[in-house]
């Protein structure tokens, strides 16, 4: 219980604003909890007893999770999904989108790939 206090509280805090150093010492500290193997343990049998409760997919859940844990952070990014390769004039096209909350931007590129043989 005290490890699953500990990720939540950790998981909580990166996802402030903090700005600057402070964010920096606070993903340091995040990564050094996270690897200890008896944290790492406890996470994936939390990992693995959420997925069971919820009726999506894994790679649904992973998909939203991504895009949730990246708009807590202050911006939305479609790099974490990772099959959204859609067929274009006999190639794949893949849209990366990011939009930043905190200037307001947002930047696309489409990248498509083609095979010749």
């Amino acid at each position: 219980m005290r490890v699953l206090i500990l990720i939540l509280t950790f998981t909580s805090l990166n996802s402030l604003a903090l700005g600057g150093e402070k964010e920096e010492a606070m993903k340091g500290i995040q990564k050094a909890v996270l690897a200890y193997p008896t944290v790492k343990k406890y996470k994936r049998a939390l990992e693995k007893s959420i997925v069971k409760q919820i009726p999506l997919e894994k790679e649904t859940v992973g998909v939203i999770g991504g895009l949730a844990l990246s708009a807590s952070r202050g911006y939305v990014d479609t790099k974490v999904i990772k099959r959204m390769n859609i067929k274009v004039v006999g190639g794949d096209m893949r849209p990366n989108i990011r939009w930043d909350f905190k200037n307001n931007e947002a930047n696309a590129t489409f990248n498509i790939n083609w095979s010749f043989q």
